[in-house]
């Protein structure tokens, strides 16, 4: 999720590629995969409306996790976020859960 909210924010693939410790050529696969299109349109959209409704935010950003999901690998990827966290420390979390989900289905 970090890779999908590093690129709604307009960051380049290097750039997204660097922060993430990863190849630019992964997050150039990545950004191939059907899935990860329709979730990093839907990231922006939530990206540009958590200045007004970060819990809306939020709940996008968990059911993108979800839909990056593998079919039958593994089980979901908990994500725990601390009572009284920002709404920023929590999409950093659940961004962080997504970008481990979608490593784990490209590799």
């Amino acid at each position: 999720m970090d890779a999908l909210v590093l690129l709604a924010q307009g960051c380049s693939f290097r750039s997204v590629a660097a922060e993430l410790e990863v190849s630019a050529g992964t997050v150039s696969r990545w950004a191939k995969e059907p899935v990860f299109v329709a979730g990093l349109a839907r990231v922006k959209a939530a990206v540009a409306s958590a200045r007004v409704d970060a819990d809306a935010a939020l709940a996008v950003f968990e059911e993108v996790a979800r839909s990056l999901e593998p079919p039958g690998h593994g089980g979901p990827v908990v994500v725990s976020i601390p009572a009284g966290a920002s709404p920023r420390r929590a999409r950093k979390l659940v961004a962080q859960g997504v970008a481990r989900a979608v490593e784990r289905g490209l590799q």
